[in-house]
């Protein structure tokens, strides 16, 4: 698998000539803290709308990274300069992180006669995330622009994409730097597309959804499958089934699993004719459920399955096939104005959620590590 290039720095430079007096600023919804001993010497604060402690700061796409760094020194110390930086990477099982985003913004740095800093000082920052990052998928390449990708930390997946905001003291030569580091969630803005104006009458006025004969512009309709069987043993069969969908599942590609990530449930549907059954069917999308997202060496893709069917006294003539299958996207947002709603009629039982930690992971083998997870 081949390592992309490492972006250039985005980096906002800011050198005033003279560190800025502390000031009573109200703490802010996020603050994290690097301690000497018993002191409490340097101080990240992240203003972060709906989100607090001890969850991780959450930003959406267009926004921007507010906050203040404090220092506190109880003695006067000679330092090369204090920055703040957004980065973000991919890590995969046994390969060393991936950088695609690298935004710095310089705080302090030593100017004529001012060498030292001591006591309090306070620096505010505003860092704005970009949409899209440039990436280039292997060295001597151009790069193109992908939208930022969400932040990824499941469990018990060997792939991560990390969202860092990391404060740093440089010491100079030959002595260590030290840093303060967070992670955050970023969430990008993904939009469905406006619905038919007979699917969003529906939804306005609380009706039954339209079928896909009366509102085709309402439905992806899929060529009917043909299932053959045996019934009771003796009598062979077909079965004609035209659209519906099942499971969802995530695919992968040669290093990536299928993995079941919800499960649908079906009822009759309007009057039913001889021969002939009518069912339709709702699957509930958990909303810790990652987005749909196309990212150099890391995607999450979605389709929805139709499995076969089982029926008493009937016996498929091959029971492991998949039926039909269509790909979907996992929106982050509603479609303004619209405001889906569920049609499961009362007493039916929702299927239990699955384990969205297990629907995405790499080969496990004896060589596995973690590279700074986590860590500046």
């Amino acid at each position: 698998m081949s390592d992309l290039d490492s972006p250039p720095y985005l980096a906002a430079e800011v050198s005033p000539p003279e560190p800025p007096s502390y000031s009573d600023v109200p703490e802010l919804s996020h603050s994290y803290s690097l301690e000497n001993k018993t002191h409490k010497w340097l101080h990240l604060f992240v203003e972060c709308l709906g989100s607090k402690p001890p969850s991780l700061p959450v930003f959406r796409e267009g926004q921007t990274i507010s906050g203040r760094v404090d220092l506190d020194l109880l003695k006067p110390e000679s330092l090369k300069g204090i920055t703040i930086e957004v980065q973000a990477g991919t890590t995969a099982v046994g390969q060393e992180e991936i950088r695609f985003l690298e935004l710095k913004k310089t705080l302090w740095t030593p100017s004529k006669g001012i060498t030292k800093l001591d006591g309090k000082h306070s620096w505010p920052f505003n860092i704005q995330l970009p949409k899209e990052v440039v990436v280039s998928v292997a060295k001597g390449k151009e790069g193109k622009a992908y939208p930022l990708p969400p932040n990824f930390t499941e469990k018990a997946s060997a792939a991560y994409i990390d969202y860092r905001l990391v404060v740093t003291i440089r010491r100079g030569v030959f002595k260590v730097n030290q840093t303060l580091c967070t992670n955050f969630a970023y969430i990008p803005k993904i939009v469905p597309g406006v619905p038919s104006e007979l699917r969003r009458l529906a939804y306005d006025e609380e009706m039954p959804l339209f079928s896909p004969d009366g509102d085709p512009d309402g439905w992806e309709v899929l060529a009917p499958v043909l299932v053959k069987g045996t019934l009771s043993e003796v009598t062979e069969v077909e079965v004609e089934s035209p659209d519906a969908a099942e499971t969802t599942s995530i695919g992968r590609t040669d290093n990536l699993f299928l993995s079941d990530s919800g499960h649908a449930m079906f009822w009759e549907s309007g009057k039913q004719e001889q021969h002939t059954r009518k069912l339709e069917g709702e699957i509930e999308v958990s909303n810790t459920l990652k987005p749909s997202f196309l990212f150099p060496r890391f995607t999450v893709k979605y389709r929805l399955d139709l499995l076969p069917f089982t029926a008493t006294g009937f016996r498929l003539t091959n029971s492991g096939a998949i039926l039909l299958s269509q790909e979907v996207a996992i929106a982050t947002q509603q479609t303004p104005g619209i405001l889906p709603r569920s049609t499961i009629p009362p007493g039916y039982k929702r299927s239990e959620q699955v384990d969205y930690n297990k629907a995405v992971g790499f080969l496990e083998n004896g060589n596995q590590r973690f590279w700074h997870h986590g860590r500046g």
